[in-house]
């Protein structure tokens, strides 16, 4: 059964707010301009290490979940790095943070999970659960804090860098372990529970799927905006070509999907830049159109177009066979406006949609292979929220993304183009982020 959790990402978006004190800057790398302590170059590594290890590190023993270790990872790190923030505010007399759109998004959609949660029929289930579901309010909340600390935190060149440096080590870990896997055969680093073909160290098998597809996308706005050496773009080539390889081997087609978009999104814009912002076209230093973002739109409408036929060739060739079910879209749009019949504004609460399901499902769902199965959650992240947080939470999700999409657009067309390294950072933090939310449509990521 595809996904038991949810994938929370963090944006760090350069809100463009008319003040300064509500935009987020990055300071300069020069000793006391910052005024960082040891505890804010703390959280800062605290941060990376975290997200570092959430996407590789496991425990091989079967008493441990993968969901429930990652979610572990990530709490722990986000508590220990808000703990090292406060210590550093503590010493050097002064508290503050970015006061931006996004941030001030977060408050309504927290507390309605709260209230959703305390007024549902299962207050702790909907508050804590197991510890590894997303779905929880608890999750909610420390993942908010982890979106608000990162660029509350990172506030040099260097947190950054350090942060993509970190998510470059995962991939190297990553593939080198599931390419063994792939060609010497599923027994080989098993570790006692990687049993099969389909498993992997990042989560289920469709997670590492949109894992690839993010790298990819960062790949390819390197490819297409800095100006690197034959060297460097040959590594680049080399992490777009692989992780285009495992999208082929893993063959969901939600990722090529949203990989199309992408790079279709990236092809225009780049086309924008050049044709309507001449005098900020310095971010572009190629001549000609961006021929990479169009031949990975080529090959993810190829693999659209053949109805995952294409894909499944590839797939069996390797030996990978997988099931994957889920509601439907119809399904779960239908479970959830029972839900909000009873429960209009607050649903029937955080992590609770297998209840509503066993009670409200599709009579012809009995009539499959899944009569006895209870969904944990709805076909996507958001479509879910409809049953989960009834009408407030869903208008608080969609409020939370119309504000990061404007702010990460407006961010887009106003850099000057006189940093190409930064200006690369932030287009790929923005449209990394993009390309993950996408997801939470049609799927429902591990944490």
């Amino acid at each position: 059964m595809e996904g038991e959790y949810y994938e929370e990402t963090f944006t760090y978006v350069a809100e463009d707010d008319s003040s300064n004190e509500d935009q987020v800057s990055v300071q300069p790398e020069q000793a006391g301009q910052g005024g960082l302590t040891f505890f804010d170059s703390l959280a800062s590594m605290v941060l990376s290490v975290t997200v570092l290890l959430s996407l590789f590190f496991f425990i091989p023993s079967q008493a441990f979940p993968f969901g429930t270790t990652k979610g572990a990872i990530i709490y722990f790190g986000t508590i220990i790095a808000l703990i090292s923030w406060l210590i550093a505010r503590l010493k050097s007399s002064s508290l503050s943070f970015p006061k931006t759109r996004l941030s001030f998004a977060l408050l309504p959609l927290t507390l309605i999970y709260l209230l959703s949660a305390l007024f549902s029929d299962a207050p702790m289930v909907a508050l804590f659960g197991t510890g590894a579901e997303i779905g929880t309010f608890m999750s909610i909340f420390v993942l908010s804090v982890l979106l608000l600390l990162i660029p509350t935190v990172f506030k040099r060149r260097k947190d950054i860098t350090q942060m993509f440096g970190f998510l470059f080590v995962a991939f190297i870990i990553i593939t080198v372990i599931q390419l063994l896997r792939l060609f010497i055969g599923p027994g080989f680093l098993s570790f006692g529970v990687l049993t099969s073909s389909i498993s992997n160290i990042v989560g289920n098998w469709n997670d590492l799927g949109v894992f690839y597809g993010l790298v990819s996308v960062m790949s390819l706005i390197a490819l297409e905006q800095l100006p690197v050496g034959k060297r460097v773009k040959t590594i680049l080539y080399v992490l777009l070509g692989v992780s285009l390889f495992f999208l082929a081997v893993v063959n969901y087609p939600i990722t090529w999907l949203v990989l199309g978009l992408i790079s279709l999104f990236l092809f225009v814009y780049s086309l924008a830049r050049k044709n309507f912002f001449p005098q900020k076209s310095a971010l572009f230093t190629k001549e000609g159109l961006p021929v990479t973002s169009i031949i990975v739109f080529i090959i993810a409408l190829v693999f659209i177009i053949s109805r995952g036929s294409l894909g499944s060739s590839i797939s069996e060739a390797f030996d990978i066979n997988r099931i994957e079910a889920r509601p439907s879209y119809t399904s779960t749009l239908t479970i959830g406006k029972d839900a909000i019949k009873e429960n209009p504004l607050l649903g029937n609460g955080p992590n609770l949609f297998a209840r509503t399901w066993v009670e409200e499902k599709p009579a012809g769902v009995n009539q499959t292979l899944f009569w006895n199965v209870d969904f944990a959650h709805g076909v996507g992240v958001f479509p879910t929220a409809l049953t989960t947080v009834g009408l407030l939470g869903t208008i608080a999700w969609v409020i939370f993304l119309l504000v990061f999409l404007i702010g990460g657009f407006r961010s887009l067309f106003r850099m000057t183009g006189e940093d190409l390294l930064m200006n690369y950072l932030s287009i790929s933090s923005f449209v990394g982020a993009l390309y993950l939310w996408l997801f939470s449509f049609f799927y429902i990521p591990n944490i």
